[in-house]
């Protein structure tokens, strides 16, 4: 499908799922009521993964599309060495802060792996133990 079809598509799908009269419909209802033949049904599907990905609508557990109630902001996390992590939004100047246990478990793991390398390197060239420092850049 070239990108013009796809974008009057996603137009056209759009504008009928922020009609008053459209309720939450899973993609075979939809393909039915919009008479999209069964060969056809895999455009239908791109349309919608594509209007999901920008966030227009969403997609409930059970399966239903409906129109995206939420905004939904994108971001850079950045983690810190501590296990805090910050989360910057693009357009705006706010920072999130949040503790994450996959951050700190990712810092122990990072951790474990340096000692080991310590070990490696003191052994390698016959150091005491304690006399290597392994440093990453901005730390």
């Amino acid at each position: 499908m070239d990108k013009e079809l796809l974008e009057n598509r996603k137009n056209m799908i759009y504008e009928f799922m922020c009609s008053d009269l459209y309720v939450p419909m899973k993609l075979k209802e939809m393909a039915i009521l919009m008479d999209v033949p069964r060969d056809e049904r895999g455009d239908l599907e791109q349309v919608l993964s594509e209007l999901l990905n920008e966030g227009k609508i969403e997609l409930s557990r059970r399966g239903k599309y409906s129109r995206a109630e939420s905004r939904l902001l994108c971001g850079t996390f950045a983690g810190n060495v501590r296990g805090f992590g910050f989360v910057s939004v693009e357009g705006e100047e706010q920072r999130n802060s949040e503790r994450s246990t996959d951050t700190h478990q990712r810092e122990q793991s990072r951790n474990e792996e340096l000692d080991q390398l310590k070990r490696k390197v003191e052994r390698y060239y016959g150091l005491e133990t304690g006399k290597v420092e392994i440093r990453f850049e901005g730390e």
